[in-house]
Parts: C-alpha cells; structure tokens; sequence
C-alpha cells in the first residue's frame, strides 16, 4: 500500500468555535452539546484521519433538537397511523372508535401519544441502523455514498412507523394499558421483530451491492506544527469559556 500525507482538517474547529461563541450568546444547551460533539469530531479527525458523514448524523439525531422537531413533525403522523390502526381493527371485526390521537376499544381509550408513535425508539432505530451501516461496510472493505446510507436511514424510519402501527394494533386487540410491563415489552418486542431483523439484513445486501470498493492506502501523519498546537488551544480555550 502507498502512504499519502495526512492533512490536519479545521472544519470541525470552526464549528467549535462558532458554538462556543453562539453558547455565550445564547445559553442554551443544545449550542453547548454540538460544540463539544464538534470538539470530539476536531480531535478524532486531526488523529485518525478524515472522517465521514456517519458521525455527524449519530451526533444530529442524539441531540434535543432531533427530538423537538419530532414531536413537531410527527403530529400528522401520528393522526394518520391512529386512523389506519382504527380501521386495520375494524377490520379484524374489533368495534373501534378513532377520535383525533384516540382510540376507543371495548372500553378502553388509548392515546397515540409522541412516545407511543415510539419517537424515542425512532432515535434507537436509526442509531441502530448507522452501526449497522458502519459494522458492514468495514467488514466488506465498501463504502457508501451520503445519498445511499441516507436512504437506508429512510428505510428504517419507515419500519420504524410499521412497528409502531402494528404496536398500537396489539396493544388495542390485547388491552394492554399503558404503565404496564407488557406495555413496554410490546414496543422492544415490536422493534427487534420488525425494524431490527430487517435492518440487518438490508444494511448487509445494500453494502454487499451498493458498496464501493475502498483502497487500502496509509495516511502518513503531517508533522507537528506550532500553528496545528494553536489551533488545538483555541478549540480548548473556547470550550473552557462555554
């Protein structure tokens, strides 16, 4: 294999910089958890080479902001997987009445809410799906391009929203109310069977044939400079003032 020269990469230390400052503006938390996630991403990258997209979508989707605009985005979605779960049990000869995020059954009201549409488990699911991305294509040496590991994290977004329909329809059929132990066993039960067990065998065939090929060249470490140990004291300095 041939070696190439490793050049230090600043854009994670812009990052850093322009968070801490924004934390000082606005202090808020969220600004603080992205500027130590790009501090991370500055050391890791400037010691073990350039990095992908992958670590940027983990840090994205654990951040608050994924979960607020969730809970903002999901409110339709949530209406819609109510009203089809309502009919998918209707349909089962189950007299079911769907009002809005509710669901009346035998008696019993069910309410659709963010952590029964699983948004908590959407977070699991992607996360899940990145290792999954990331454990294969270092086992077949393949690589994929942002566009395609972008739509295989669609793909789990929607087996994820399947998993949370037919959650909600066993919970009805079964009565299972909320705040018991089946009711929290169903959504793990619920996401191994159908978001987990398909994902592993999606990211494998998508790396195996949509994968490209990655040479095995060695990056050779740029030397030590005083203005690499400068840059590193300012990231430093920056995140000890946020």
């Amino acid at each position: 294999s041939t070696a190439r020269l490793q050049k230090p990469a600043w854009r994670f230390a812009y990052l850093t910089v322009a968070f801490s400052l924004l934390t000082l503006v606005l202090p808020v938390k969220t600004c603080l958890y992205f500027a130590i996630g790009a501090a991370l991403l500055f050391v890791w990258e400037n010691f073990s080479g350039r990095l992908n997209m992958m670590p940027l979508l983990i840090i994205g989707f654990m951040s608050p902001i994924f979960k607020y605009f969730s809970n903002v985005f999901s409110f339709p979605v949530r209406l819609q997987i109510t009203e089809l779960a309502g009919t998918l049990l209707s349909i089962t000869g189950v007299k079911t009445t769907v009002q809005g995020n509710m669901i009346y059954s035998n008696g019993n009201e069910f309410a659709v809410d963010p952590e029964c549409m699983g948004l908590n488990m959407m977070v699991t699911a992607l996360l899940l799906g990145i290792m999954l991305l990331l454990f294969y294509q270092n086992k077949f040496n393949k690589q994929l391009t942002s566009w395609k590991a972008v739509l295989f994290l669609g793909v789990v977004m929607l087996l994820n929203i399947i998993s949370n329909l037919l959650r909600i329809v066993c919970l009805v059929q079964l009565a299972i109310l909320p705040g018991s132990f089946m009711h929290e066993a169903m959504g793990i039960i619920c996401l191994l069977v159908y978001v987990v067990l398909p994902s592993v065998w999606l990211a494998k065939t998508t790396v195996q044939k949509l994968g490209t090929p990655q040479d095995e060249a060695v990056a050779a470490k740029s030397p030590v400079r005083p203005k690499h140990l400068a840059v590193h004291a300012i990231v430093a300095g920056c995140m000890l003032l946020a």
